[in-house]
């Protein structure tokens, strides 16, 4: 034998799964004595048997459990690359629309935009902001949207994509930069910069108004990017997905500190509609999860 092959692993498989020889060869389009000859090479090549030969079936040893395991790595991988393969040559097509949250980092987006590029070059990627991003997948306008929580319905897949934390962010010579982290009480007679119109926010109806807290000002800035950029010139205190704003961090523009004790988690969750063509959704889902596993957050303190 020059070496293994894959016909090898699938005829091991085939014979443990159906523990007879003339099935398992009725199965793989061979006979049974051409089979046996296979298996005896096999068993040659590595040195040990496979199989351990009663009356009533085929057996694997412990050789042979530990070759079929690796074994079906293999097989799995080589239907990962036929599918692949197949989707490329056959020029698949398609549409796939994703509504964003202004509010979340898109630090990751390039990557994950290249990677889906490389695995569909013929499906068109749409990237927007959905307003009311329930009611526009139920209508299907658009594919798919990532948000903060969501609560479970019957018409809805809902899949984990990372977690973050909101944090406040400040220019390096602020008074709050001896903190350890912010209070309510420290945001009394700052200068806030905010995404969201306050007033209509968690953040002033459920905290900054029931402890009575007065700003000294007050900027509605929509985009993220922009508030880092503002908070880094001096003109006050921001919050930030940490994600977005640890590159500014690192570099030494701003710094970060958590919101309360305890910090103020960010669950990033994928939605859409159950039941319907998810290969789009499955590999652009995956690709978000892979770039948040490499995020090498620098320290708050």
């Amino acid at each position: 034998m020059r070496g293994l092959e894959i016909r090898q692993i699938k005829l091991v498989k085939a014979i443990a799964d159906i523990g007879n020889l003339t099935r398992a060869a009725d199965s793989l389009n061979i006979s049974q004595p051409a089979l046996s000859q296979q298996l005896s090479e096999l068993e040659a090549y590595i040195g040990r048997p496979l199989f351990q030969r009663t009356k009533k079936r085929m057996i694997l040893t412990d050789t042979g459990e530990s070759f079929l395991t690796q074994g079906e790595k293999v097989l799995n991988e080589m239907r990962h690359l036929e599918m692949f393969v197949d989707r490329y040559s056959m020029g698949e097509t398609g549409k796939l629309r994703i509504s964003l949250d202004p509010t979340m980092t898109l630090v990751w987006l390039p990557e994950v935009m290249k990677n889906f590029r490389d695995l569909y070059p013929n499906v068109e990627l749409h990237i927007q902001h959905a307003n009311d991003s329930l009611a526009e997948i139920r209508a299907r306008n658009i594919d798919m949207a990532v948000v903060v929580d969501c609560n479970e319905t019957a018409d809805l897949e809902i899949v984990p994509l990372y977690d973050d934390e909101l944090i406040t962010i400040m220019p390096p010579n602020h008074e709050l930069y001896s903190t350890k982290f912010v209070t309510i009480k420290d945001c009394h007679g700052i200068d806030l910069i905010y995404h969201m119109d306050l007033e209509k926010s968690v953040l002033y109806n459920e905290w900054l108004k029931p402890n009575n807290v007065e700003l000294n000002s007050f900027s509605h800035v929509a985009q993220p990017a922009a508030i880092i950029d503002i908070v880094a010139a001096g003109f006050g205190v921001g919050l930030a997905q940490r994600w977005t704003a640890d590159g500014a961090i690192k570099e030494g523009r701003i710094v970060g500190r958590p919101i309360g004790e305890f910090g103020f988690p960010m669950h990033w969750k994928a939605i859409f509609l159950k039941k319907q063509q998810r290969t789009f959704f499955d590999d652009f889902i995956r690709f978000i999860q892979e770039q948040a596993k490499k995020r090498r957050y620098t320290s708050l303190i």
